[in-house]
């Protein structure tokens, strides 16, 4: 069996209209409602770069240099 990547499961609320519409794109995309999430703030951040802004930028202010 292949090894994956370390996950982190994470719950998150949605207003209906919005539950529907990634349902139809992940449909199209053929793809789950899980991978279209990823892919939707993976791309989110890749155009945040493509606009100039720096990768630090990007980080959310949370994240530090800390390890847990």
């Amino acid at each position: 069996m292949a090894q994956q990547a370390e996950q982190v499961k994470f719950v998150l609320r949605l207003p209906p209209s919005l539950h529907k519409k990634i349902k139809r794109s992940a449909k199209a995309n053929n793809t789950s409602m899980n991978k279209e999430i990823t892919n939707i703030l993976n791309d989110s951040f890749t155009g945040l770069l493509h606009f100039g802004y720096s990768e630090s930028r990007c980080r959310s202010p949370w994240e530090s240099n800390i390890s847990v």
